[in-house]
């Protein structure tokens, strides 16, 4: 099971060698390329939204149908994983609101400080979506 997450940046995360059971979500931008992880973790989930609050043209906004993604990754990963990481561009929006949803909902430590930076939307967004009850229902 999960026992602990954490964000960082893209420079970080591709230089990375993963040891063990640990797994990766790789955010980018779209139109960016991929991040070229280096081989061995146990899984992997990439996805491509923009860091932005609201929409705007030819941006992608994150929005439920990302959280959903994100949801269903955890439930058939997290048992097997005993750390899981989050990057984006910066390391310090995208992937600190994701991460901080998986700190919450797997009650790992952290602190409020630690994620001051996330992006508000993001987080909002899987906390609503990952309530227990929508679960059920979906």
């Amino acid at each position: 099971m999960i026992r602990e997450v954490h964000f960082l940046s893209r420079s970080q995360a591709v230089t990375m060698a993963p040891y063990g059971r640990e797994g990766i979500i790789s955010i980018t931008s779209p139109g960016e390329g991929r991040a070229n992880l280096r081989k061995g973790w146990r899984r992997v989930l990439r996805l491509q939204f923009h860091d932005i609050l609201r929409a705007t043209p030819k941006r992608t906004l994150f929005g439920d149908e990302h959280a959903d993604v994100i949801l269903e990754w955890l439930g058939k990963v997290a048992e097997h994983l005993d750390a899981l990481y989050v990057h984006c561009q910066a390391g310090k929006h995208r992937s600190a609101a994701v991460a901080k949803f998986i700190a919450e909902k797997y009650d790992l430590p952290g602190g409020i400080r630690v994620y001051e930076e996330h992006n508000v939307r993001v987080h909002k967004i899987l906390t609503r979506r990952g309530r227990p009850s929508l679960l059920k229902n979906r």
